[in-house]
């Protein structure tokens, strides 16, 4: 006690001194002089020290990425944490040693967020890893206070939903590697049995269980039809004309959507009790007695009903009863879209009129967040929408709008509906694009490629093919090339070797056995940090893993004309946008933003997808612009016709292509090249 009020103080002192003789600089340095005797070959020897040295350290650290030395600072203050945690002589219980784990650990995270040298992020996730393992294997000896137990459970909660992270995330990676399914397996089975560890050092913890249902979903594997449609013909499958095989991979999907509906509805009825018990009165917690309420249904059979929440404690804490509440209704929404993806309709029904009393409730509602409380009401008409009751799928998707007026999730299902005020909207939010294909980076080039016939790169790439040897384009000296929305890398990767072979081809130089005097800089932007991810790792040649030569020298992570803005004027050869433009809406800024970038003869080349009538001028308010019922934005020829012209870009091409599949039908569109020749 003596210790911590004294470095309560030193912090404090801390921070409104910044000399070198200021108190917490000169017990730093006390600290790392006691250290200096630390015994060499025993790396966890002084834990005490140690910590009290990160404490200090940590003290003085700026926001991630502030400073130069930011990140040097950071796994210094992490390695101590480590140090003093997985000593077991250390003073500190169990759970207490598994929360330095986790903070070193999250600490190590940090730095990783903020590097731009892919293999230190490599590194710095591999160390965060085994900070996380170690502290699951820390355990309960006997003998300690009667709340200990409760605690280690949740402090290795915390561990197993940062490593089970970080297992998810090696998996995504894996899927954009040409090694391809085998080691992505391998991650997510790896994945799954440290849910079954976690379980029973968890047993109520919900967060085991999210993560199951998670972990599941991407181990078996894509859903391409609706669940209902697709189990539906499972079962009847003695009636169908279908293959042995067939009938063994629909017979797999309906287990699967089992086992990832279970996953989510136990996650959905422990956070329902973790609710209840933070919430209730003990008085009330005493009337489990008492008949369900119409709150109840299947979830917390031994636990008194909601509708006993007529008051509040007030000695609550507000915040943390706020997240218990909108955890729940998060994992309401997840249940519910597993048991349609499963065909359970009564188990959907359950979830979701239990979610949708919630958020209605005079008194729990106030602890739902606004993104959890619009998220249900989707959901209920996703419900809807499916069962064709589209009367009843608005009402919802509307009331998801009261919420947050720019929803992209509720704009696009009303869109669908052919609802006119939805589909006339001239942007989508970039929260609504990015959590759109966050969601779809770990099986992106899959999905795409292999069973969407996807071509949008490749078109873009010979469009560019096309333009090269028009004056301006290029300069025998650098291309600089800006790549909006590359997503995993593919249109970069045909661009670089289109590129560098081009100038090969045309480098006297070159021709003449020498180095081409020809380089390539290219940037990328997309608004998803996974797709970043991949991107930053893209390498030329064979496994894009396995060569030295990245596709890209920097990869960001912001919306395209925000990163546009952020560019020099007249500095750019080439900017291309594949299958981008169909997310953006309206285009007349990101047009006046690639005109100021690029240099003179410089040219921007785009898919987007054809409206099915495009015959006059506009198409949607005279505008050309219009939501489809797919949820991506057609335009016509004469809109982008006109907002080139107004901002100084000339019309190169127009050329129909034909884009991918929607389901069994092809998407019609174009890629357009437009040049800035003055």
């Amino acid at each position: 006690m003596i210790f911590l009020a004294v470095l309560t103080f030193l912090l404090v002192r801390g921070n409104v001194a910044s000399t070198d003789d200021d108190p917490v600089t000169s017990a730093i340095s006390k600290l790392r002089s006691i250290l200096k005797d630390a015994p060499a070959d025993i790396p966890f020897a002084f834990p005490k020290t140690k910590y009290r040295l990160a404490l200090l350290l940590e003290s003085r650290l700026a926001n991630p990425g502030e400073t130069a030395d930011w990140s040097t600072a950071a796994q210094e203050i992490s390695f101590l944490f480590e140090a003093s945690a997985l000593n077991e002589t250390h003073s500190f219980p169990p759970s207490g040693r598994v929360s330095v784990l986790v903070k070193a650990a999250s600490l190590i995270l940090d730095v990783a967020s903020v590097s731009t040298d892919i293999d230190k992020v490599f590194e710095a996730r591999a160390s965060a890893e085994g900070m996380l393992r170690g502290a699951i294997d820390i355990r309960d000896p006997d003998g300690l206070e009667e709340a200990e137990p409760m605690a280690l459970q949740y402090a290795h909660a915390s561990a197993f939903e940062m490593l089970a992270k970080i297992l998810l995330g090696k998996a995504s990676d894996s899927s954009s590697k040409d090694a391809g399914d085998n080691e992505r397996h391998r991650y997510l089975e790896e994945a799954l049995e440290l849910c079954n560890v976690c379980h029973e050092l968890s047993p109520k913890e919900p967060v085991v269980d999210e993560f199951r249902g998670a972990i599941l979903r991407q181990l078996y594997g894509k859903r391409s039809k609706s669940g209902y449609t697709f189990v539906k013909s499972a079962i009847s499958i003695e009636n169908a004309n279908l293959g042995v095989q067939e009938i063994q991979s629909r017979l797999s999907y309906l287990t699967a959507s089992l086992d990832v509906h279970k996953a989510y509805d136990a996650a959905a009825k422990k956070s329902h009790e973790a609710a209840i018990v933070a919430t209730l009165t003990p008085e009330a917690l005493g009337m489990s007695r008492y008949p369900c309420g119409t709150l109840r249904f299947k979830y917390g059979k031994q636990l008194p009903p909601t509708s006993q929440l007529t008051s509040l404690d007030a000695n609550l804490d507000m915040d943390f009863v706020s997240q218990l509440w909108t955890r729940l209704v998060r994992h309401i929404v997840l249940a519910a879209a597993a048991a349609r993806e499963a065909g359970l309709r009564e188990e959907e029904d359950n979830h979701i009129s239990y979610g949708v009393a919630i958020i209605s409730h005079l008194v729990i509602s106030e602890f739902v967040s606004s993104e959890q409380h619009g998220e249900m009401l989707i959901s209920a008409g996703i419900r809807h929408k499916v069962r064709g009751e589209g009367k009843e799928a608005s009402r919802f998707f509307k009331g998801a709008l009261d919420i947050e007026p720019e929803d992209g999730h509720a704009i696009v299902q009303l869109a669908s509906l052919g609802d006119k005020d939805a589909a006339s909207v001239s942007t989508l939010s970039e929260s609504y694009v990015a959590g759109l294909f966050d969601g779809y980076s770990g099986h992106f080039e899959n999905v795409m490629i292999k069973d969407l016939s996807y071509r949008g790169h490749a078109i873009v790439a010979e469009a560019i093919s096309r333009q090269l040897n028009v004056s301006g384009v290029t300069d025998m000296g650098n291309a600089y090339v800006l790549d909006i929305g590359c997503g995993t890398g593919l249109l970069g990767t045909l661009l670089r070797e289109l590129l560098e072979t081009h100038a090969q081809e045309n480098d006297s130089t070159c021709k003449s056995g020498e180095a081409a005097s020809f380089g390539v800089l290219m940037h990328g932007v997309d608004l998803s940090h996974r797709m970043v991810d991949a991107s930053k790792r893209r390498k030329l040649k064979g496994s894009h893993y396995q060569s030295d030569k990245y596709v890209y020298n920097t990869v960001k992570v912001m919306e395209g004309t925000q990163f546009l803005k952020s560019v020099d004027s007249g500095v750019a050869n080439i900017i291309v946008a594949s299958d981008v433009l169909i997310y953006m809406g309206a285009l007349e800024e990101f047009f006046q933003e690639c005109f100021r970038v690029l240099k003179l003869g410089g040219i921007v080349s785009f898919t987007v997808e054809a409206p099915k009538v495009s015959k006059t001028r506009g198409g949607n308010g005279d505008r050309g612009i219009l939501l489809n019922k797919n949820g991506r934005f057609s335009h016509s020829r004469y809109y982008l016709e006109d907002a080139a012209e107004k901002v100084g870009l000339e019309f190169l091409e127009w050329k129909p292509e034909f884009l991918r599949k929607q389901g069994s039908e092809d998407v019609e569109g174009a890629v357009v090249t437009l040049q800035r020749l003055r």
